[in-house]
C-alpha cells in the first residue's frame, strides 16, 4: 500500500466531471445526526468501529449531488466510484488491524422532505443502498488485486431487517496467505426520528449496535444545485436533542462535538492513488 496524506486544499479529487471536497459542516438535518451518532458510537471503549494508524475512527459520511433525472444512472456511478475508493483505503488498514472477518455497514437514506419544504421522492443513496449489484461493485471494485473465489461455507449473516442488503466476498490476506471473509450489510435509513433510535431493524445506532461492524460509510444527499460530492470531517450536534432520546429539534446551534475525523478523506485520497481518476476525466 502506497503511503500518502492528502494536503490540507478543499479539494480532495477535482476533474471536469466529477469533484469531491473535504467538509467541515455537515448541517444540522439527519445526514448531520448519522454522522455524529455514528462517531459517538465509534467513541465508546466497546466499540467494534477500528481506528486507522492515525487513531481516526473508521466512520465516514458522504454527501452526494441530488443529481438530475435525465442523469440519474451517471450519478448512481458516481457514487459507486467513490465509494469504491473510500472502501479501499478502509479496507487495506482493517485488515492490518484484526484477523476476524471485515464486517462493513453502508447506510443512505429514504425520501424526505427537506427543511425548506423541497421534496425528495427518489433519494439517490437509498436507491444505491438497496441494490446488490451496486453495493457489490464498490466492494469487489476496492481490492482487485487481493479478490479471491469464495469459499465454501463462508457464514453470511442474515439481515437485522427484511430490506437490509448483505454483501458476502473474500479477500486474499497476503500477510496471513489466507483468504478473509468480508462482510456488508447496506440499510436505508427513514428520515424521522425512527433512524435516530434504538431499533435494530429500523435506526442505524440499531444496526451498529447489532452488526458490530469495523467500518461504517453513510451516504446522503446534499441541498438542490450543490454538485460536487463532500466527505465529511466534523460531526456535532446542531439541529439535534440527545435526551431523553435523540431526536431533530430544528435548527438550534451545536454543543458539543466529536474531534476532527479524517479516516474517510483519507482512504479515499489513497484510494483514488491506487485506483486511479474518474474515467470520464481521463
Amino acid at each position: 500500500m502506497s503511503s500518502y496524506e492528502p494536503d490540507e486544499e478543499e479539494f480532495l479529487y477535482d476533474g471536469q466531471h466529477l469533484t469531491v471536497l473535504r467538509g467541515q459542516h455537515p448541517g444540522n438535518f439527519y445526514c448531520a445526526h448519522a454522522f455524529f451518532l455514528a462517531q459517538r458510537f465509534a467513541s465508546q471503549p466497546d466499540s467494534s468501529i477500528l481506528k486507522d494508524e492515525q487513531g481516526y475512527p473508521m466512520t465516514g459520511f458522504v454527501h452526494t449531488p441530488r443529481g438530475e433525472e435525465h442523469k440519474h444512472e451517471q450519478l448512481v456511478a458516481q457514487i459507486e466510484w467513490v465509494l469504491t475508493r473510500v472502501l479501499r483505503g478502509l479496507l487495506f488498514r482493517a485488515l492490518r488491524m484484526t484477523k476476524d472477518p471485515i464486517r462493513i455497514a453502508v447506510t443512505g437514506f429514504g425520501p424526505f422532505e427537506d427543511q425548506q419544504g423541497d421534496a425528495v421522492p427518489h433519494n439517490v443513496t437509498g436507491e444505491f443502498v438497496s441494490a446488490p449489484s451496486r453495493l457489490r461493485g464498490a466492494l469487489f471494485g476496492a481490492l482487485p488485486d487481493l479478490n479471491a473465489p469464495k469459499q465454501p461455507g463462508l457464514e453470511v449473516p442474515e439481515p437485522l431487517s427484511p430490506d437490509d442488503t448483505v454483501i458476502a466476498h473474500q479477500v486474499y490476506d497476503p500477510s496471513y496467505r489466507l483468504g478473509r471473509p468480508v462482510l456488508l450489510m447496506g440499510r436505508v435509513l427513514p428520515v424521522d426520528t425512527h433512524a435516530l433510535s434504538d431499533d435494530p431493524q429500523v435506526s442505524l445506532t440499531g444496526l451498529l449496535q447489532a452488526f458490530r461492524p469495523h467500518i461504517w460509510v453513510g451516504l446522503g444527499v446534499r441541498k438542490r444545485g450543490m454538485p460536487e460530492f463532500v466527505i465529511e470531517e466534523v460531526s456535532d450536534d446542531s439541529g439535534l436533542t440527545l435526551l431523553p432520546a435523540p431526536r431533530h429539534s430544528g435548527d438550534h446551534q451545536p454543543t458539543t462535538g466529536h474531534p476532527l475525523n479524517r479516516a474517510a478523506a483519507r482512504a479515499f485520497a489513497q484510494g483514488v492513488l491506487e485506483l486511479g481518476g474518474y474515467s470520464h476525466d481521463a
